[in-house]
């Protein structure tokens, strides 16, 4: 059988402290004693702890009372925080990669570091990365080159991105409870949510599929969690709670605080005698009382029934309400009305709904399921543990869960990624071709960690009282790049038959201007340009020395040109143009150039092409073509296509003609009939003439009747 467990825990809200030591045996619990403490006036406003010395005077006497009702010196606390302390945060970080080099599980944890990273500062903003503590993360989303992969180590590529979503409580919510404690002569042993305590006692996981709103309504704030399909949706808070109701009572009557706060309790028990701050005997009736709370009630439940909704995205099927607040009058028809749910959907949980927990009868009541669910996260170990270890010998307590990894701890403690991982090494800008290249340094050296003496890494499993030494890390050089690097000849060393002969060229590389080998090292702002990369006709002219010359001028559409001569071109047999491609086995016929330009050369050298469109004559398809050289002009006339152009020819270059009717009978043979009938001609069923346009998939018929 399992040695029994105990844990001391405390719930600390805005009017009150309570304090349980609870032992567990097995499945079942006992509460050895108990103790509620009323908070001094102004300790703590809206859950935060505002006079730390006066929460801690609190806090000793519950202690005191506890260890006086046991005899059992009582040092560590398990404490909650309100749920709205929780936050969560996205971040995320892309670095450029060496394709040669694999991804490390080191460099993975160096990038999801930088990522919580980030995702703390956005949440910061201005304030101090400190203001926050990292209490875990999830990592989102892990990509390389775009592609979304499950994980990184291993791959190669040219970037890697990581996006994570950490969850953090803010360092003032723990650090002013430490304080307390600490006042207190307690260390902090565990700290949860205050929600979640309550709902892993009240909703048993059998219920968590359930759409449920769990309220705590304490004195000066109303904490919510929102379940549905066995999970928690989130947490809201409402800054007004029970002290909203007392104040009203307050106000109405002229009382003291505390005096309307005894009325508020005692108000089903019926006439109520007090004094107001004047010294008039009162005698309070219920419904007096009741109708002067009533708007302060209303203006209560409407708040919670806001956050609820907002949380739920709409009415949940029941909502369980919990907390000193929650026993207010008429708090839960109000409720109902503002939810628009049946009062029977909304109930007040005690501790009947907690059989397991046994002992001290008289701690009874909605406002203990708060400490109860305090303790029980702690016994279960699902609360954050506080883990007393060293770093570099100074000691730290430091927020966990159980299973707890050099990363984490260090994390908590505040260490950044630069401190964790060398700065990776500074980059090179180099210019290939005209196109900015930049090559990422290496990847700096982790920090040296050891464990106790011995050698570890991030992943190591980190105990209580364990001793972590890290050294610091190391950055990262500049890259070493060559230009075989940067300029590969794979597909550019080509061969091709040149009249006849067979020529081989392979590119050159120039650096700054000047011919460098394949192995030459690069430097940062290099200029790399090569030559000799045969890709197009052009390319190869160029090579092979054939300079265009302007010979003569002539005008095209009244604006002046040069000619270039250039030689005539056969590519496989085929004429080709300077843009012409090559492919290494080419045949090339290269001609001696002409000084002067016929019509059909220049008309190639301005890519004008010839005009077809087929359509139905008659039931059958006919193909019509207006050459290209039909829309040049030479001096106002049409030239032969062979014929060399002369110094200041003028040259214009019409629209293509549209095709019409006549135009068929370029293309076909058509004899009409020797004898009788009239001509009918139709297009698309329309009557028509010779000189009627046609178009592309257009159906001409030609009868004579």
């Amino acid at each position: 059988m399992d040695a029994p467990r105990e844990v001391f825990a405390l719930d600390i809200g805005t009017r009150k402290i309570a304090g349980i030591l609870v032992e567990q045996r097995g499945d079942s619990c006992q509460i050895q004693a108990a103790a509620v403490e009323e908070q001094a006036p102004g300790a703590m406003v809206d859950g935060q702890i505002h006079d730390v010395t006066q929460v801690a005077k609190t806090i000793a006497i519950v202690r005191d009372r506890l260890t006086a009702a046991t005899g059992k010196e009582l040092t560590q606390v398990a404490v909650a925080a309100a749920g709205r302390s929780l936050v969560t945060a996205d971040g995320g970080v892309q670095r450029s990669l060496l394709l040669s080099e694999p991804i490390t599980r080191e460099l993975v944890t160096a990038l999801e570091l930088e990522a919580v990273d980030a995702a703390v500062r956005q949440l910061a903003q201005d304030a101090q990365r400190e203001s926050y503590l990292c209490v875990g993360y999830h990592v989102r989303e892990s990509r390389l080159d775009g592609q979304r992969l499950a994980s990184l180590i291993g791959q190669r590529g040219r970037r890697a991105q990581i996006d994570v979503i950490a969850t953090l409580l803010p360092r003032i919510v723990v650090d002013s409870l430490r304080s307390a404690l600490g006042l207190a002569g307690l260390q902090m042993a565990s700290i949860t949510l205050e929600p979640n305590a309550a709902i892993n006692v009240i909703v048993p996981p059998s219920m968590r599929r359930l759409n449920l709103a769990l309220v705590d309504i304490g004195a000066g704030t109303s904490d919510i969690a929102v379940t549905r399909e066995s999970k928690v949706l989130g947490f809201g808070m409402v800054p007004v709670a029970g002290d909203e109701v007392t104040g009203a009572i307050a106000d109405a009557f002229l009382l003291d605080f505390s005096v309307a706060e005894r009325v508020k309790r005692q108000l089903e028990a019926g006439p109520i005698n007090c004094q107001d701050v004047v010294g008039n005997e009162l005698e309070l009736l219920p419904e007096q009382v009741q109708e002067a709370a009533a708007p302060a009630v209303d203006k209560l439940a409407a708040a919670i029934a806001q956050v609820i909704l907002q949380l739920n995205g709409g009415r949940p099927q029941a909502v369980l309400c919990i907390g000193g607040g929650s026993l207010t009058t008429a708090l839960i028809d109000a409720l109902s009305r503002h939810l628009e749910l049946p009062a029977n959907r909304i109930g007040i949980r005690d501790r009947d709904s907690i059989p397991h927990v046994k002992g001290c009868p008289e701690f009874t009541g909605p406002m203990t399921i708060t400490p109860i669910g305090i303790a029980m996260a702690a016994l279960q170990n699902q609360a954050l543990q506080a883990v007393p270890v060293r770093i570099n010998g100074t000691s730290h307590q430091l927020l966990q869960l159980a299973r707890r990894t050099v990363r984490d701890i260090l994390l908590a403690a505040g260490f950044s990624p630069k401190q964790l991982f060398g700065l990776p090494g500074p980059s090179l800008a180099i210019e290939v071709n005209g196109h900015p290249v930049v090559v990422p340094g290496t990847l700096g050296e982790p920090a040296p960690i050891q464990v106790n003496g011995q050698p570890a890494d991030l992943h190591t499993q980190i105990h209580p009282h364990d001793e972590i030494t890290i050294g610091p890390a190391r950055a990262g050089s500049a890259p070493t790049v060559l230009v075989k690097d940067l300029v590969k000849d794979d597909g550019a060393r080509k061969c091709f038959t040149i009249n006849g002969e067979r020529r081989e060229f392979a590119p050159q590389a120039l650096v700054n201007g000047e011919v460098v080998g394949p192995d030459h090292r690069l430097q940062d702002g290099d200029q790399v340009t090569t030559q000799g990369m045969i890709k197009t006709v052009a390319d190869l002219l160029m090579e092979l020395g054939y300079e265009a010359v302007a010979t003569f001028p002539y005008t095209i559409d009244d604006v002046e040109h040069y000619w270039q001569a250039e030689p005539e071109v056969f590519v496989n047999g085929r004429r080709a143009v300077p843009a012409t491609t090559l492919a290494s086995g080419d045949e090339i016929s290269i001609r001696p150039r002409s000084d002067k330009p016929t019509l059909s050369m220049v008309a190639a050298r301005l890519g004008l092409a010839d005009v077809s469109i087929t359509v139905d004559f008659n039931g059958q398809a006919v193909t019509l073509t207006n050459p290209a050289l039909t829309r040049l002009r030479v001096n106002g006339e049409s030239i032969h296509q062979d014929r060399e152009l002369q110094a200041h020819d003028r040259l214009e270059v019409l629209e293509p003609r549209p095709f019409i009717v006549n135009d068929i009978f370029r293309f076909v043979s058509f004899d009409p009939p020797k004898k009788g009938g009239s001509l009918k001609i139709k297009v698309n069923g329309q009557a028509g003439g010779f000189t009627t346009p046609i178009d592309q998939g257009d159906s001409i018929t030609i009868t004579f009747g």
